[in-house]
């Protein structure tokens, strides 16, 4: 199937919550706040390194990140379909949302450990999921000229997914079977945020991105 993401360079890193779009810059633009907050952040396998755990893909601030060893020990398991790496978030109170848009960026390093094939799936109960979204083929790409000038690598860059099949759940989960290296064995994520809204900006349009108060630029993209 054709997945259709929108692409966002920020120029700095937001230390605090939610997402924050200048006024003047909401024209073409329909924006929540950040679902991910308060909740409970887990990891599948449950091997991660002791400052880069499933909390730091979940906590709005794109310096932190998690990284996941996919097993027990090494040599660690290839991320595929059979033996995926999940990251899962739990609504505080275990109260329903609708998730009708995600933001994914890209960690500090190698490009390889980048989520390329992946899930976002719902569940009121933790044991049966429903897939709500899938991307194919997924690259981190830089934008030169665009958001952080000074950064002209594909780190930190900021992808905004629009859900397929919103429905509501308590838990929702990024199951990735496949990396940017594709035989990657510690995919990682700086940030993964949800969003009760489609965030549809106009070409060109230009708005402030809570993964910093960071001016963003964003142009539509399609990815098979």
């Amino acid at each position: 199937m054709v997945s259709r993401h929108i692409r966002v360079t920020a120029w700095a890193f937001c230390l605090a919550g939610s997402l924050s779009v200048a006024p003047a810059a909401m024209a073409g633009f329909v924006v929540s706040a950040d679902l991910t907050d308060g909740g409970t952040a887990t990891a599948s396998p449950n091997n991660t390194p002791a400052n880069e755990g499933p909390a730091g893909a979940f906590d709005n601030n794109a310096a932190t990140k998690g990284l996941v060893f996919n097993g027990a020990a090494s040599p660690f398991n290839d991320v595929s379909a059979l033996n995926p790496v999940i990251w899962t978030y739990s609504f505080a109170g275990a109260v329903p949302q609708t998730v009708r848009s995600y933001t994914l960026t890209s960690a500090n390093d190698s490009p390889d450990r980048d989520p390329r094939d992946f899930f976002l799936e719902g569940s009121n109960d933790g044991a049966a999921w429903t897939t709500v979204d899938t991307v194919t083929g997924q690259q981190f790409n830089d934008q030169p000229g665009v958001g952080d000038n000074t950064n002209t690598t594909n780190r930190f860059e900021t992808y905004i997914f629009p859900v397929d099949a919103p429905a509501s759940f308590s838990q929702y989960r990024l199951r990735v079977i496949e990396t940017f290296g594709t035989t990657n064995d510690r995919p990682q994520i700086a940030e993964i945020q949800m969003f009760s809204t489609v965030v549809t900006p106009e070409p060109a349009s230009a708005a402030l991105l809570c993964v910093g108060g960071a001016l963003v630029g964003l142009r539509r993209r399609r990815q098979a």
